[in-house]
């Protein structure tokens, strides 16, 4: 899979001069790595809409005959992992999504092994080391994930963006600023 982000006002001569079967993608509305390319809209209507997919996949573990192995996959494969990638690449602009799969991940919990007290349901969302069972929202972490993200990816980006930044690591940090208010 090859593909091209190009700014809009370079997209049809891009398209000239790429061979045809190269996707020429706008850089307003592309994806790079399972994460959105683009405005701000269009990153948080793109997490919208994949973590409101991954939120039906729940649904499907509901018909699972074993409570065991369905609650193993939701808990592995169907909750946190899926969000906390989006928490990571979006932050606050895949808040609206990520708190759309937690909501799932807590239905298809309560059906699985039957509704909880308020407390007990509270307790399944720490970690197992605190006495938890693992079904980590993602929601509310979302910003701060997003920070701690940019800022182990910052001597990275310092590195790579030198000639942009220069060699100011807080010029680089503070594109960050927006993002986290």
């Amino acid at each position: 899979k090859v593909e091209v982000l190009v700014p809009e006002a370079f997209l049809e001569e891009a398209r000239a001069f790429f061979p045809q079967g190269l996707r020429v993608i706008p850089a307003s509305r592309g994806e790079l790595l399972g994460a959105p390319v683009g405005s701000p809209e269009f990153a948080a209507e793109f997490c919208l809409e994949r973590l409101r997919r991954s939120a039906l996949k729940c649904a499907a573990l509901r018909r699972i005959a074993s409570p065991h192995v369905a609650f193993a996959l939701l808990r592995f494969c169907a909750s946190y992992g899926l969000g906390v990638f989006y928490a990571r690449a979006c932050g606050p602009l895949a808040r609206a999504g990520l708190e759309a799969l937690d909501a799932a991940v807590s239905e298809t919990f309560a059906d699985i092994l039957g509704d909880l007290p308020a407390a007990a349901a509270l307790q399944s969302t720490l970690p197992c080391r605190l006495g938890g069972l693992g079904l980590r929202p993602c929601g509310p972490y979302a910003a701060i994930a997003f920070a701690a993200s940019n800022c182990a990816s910052l001597p990275v980006v310092v590195a790579l963006g030198a000639r942009r930044f220069g060699n100011d690591p807080f010029e680089a940090a503070s594109a960050l600023a927006p993002a986290l208010a």
